[in-house]
Parts: C-alpha cells; structure tokens; sequence
C-alpha cells in the first residue's frame, strides 16, 4: 500500500506540505552531527549556528 492511500484526505491536506517542509529541516540538523554528539553530556566545541525565526502572529492573553 503506498502512503497516498493510506487517508483518503490526502490529495486535499493542508499540513502535508508544512510538515514535510519541518521534517526535512530536522533530518538536514540532525544530519550535521553525530549519534555520540548528541548523546553525549560535554559541550560542542563547534561555534553556535543561528537559526531563522518566523514571527507569527500573536494572541492576547486569555481575560484580557
């Protein structure tokens, strides 16, 4: 059975693409270290890499 067949949403689900989109970004993170550095308690010695941040939109406080 392939995946598309699985839901028969599929063909019309707004949160594929997004979450496609977030899964590639965790393998291509994970993929710049190794099992034992990310086991490991010790620091890294390698620099910080910034990451990219998207404001979205904010919602006031419940009662206000």
């Amino acid at each position: 059975m392939v995946r598309s067949e699985q839901c028969e949403q599929f063909m019309k689900c707004n949160v594929r693409d997004p979450l496609w989109r977030i899964k590639d970004r965790i393998v291509a993170a994970l993929s710049t270290c190794s099992l034992a550095e990310i086991a490991s308690d010790a620091p890294s010695d390698q620099s910080v890499v910034p990451l990219s941040l998207t404001r979205g939109t904010t919602r006031p406080a419940a009662g206000r």
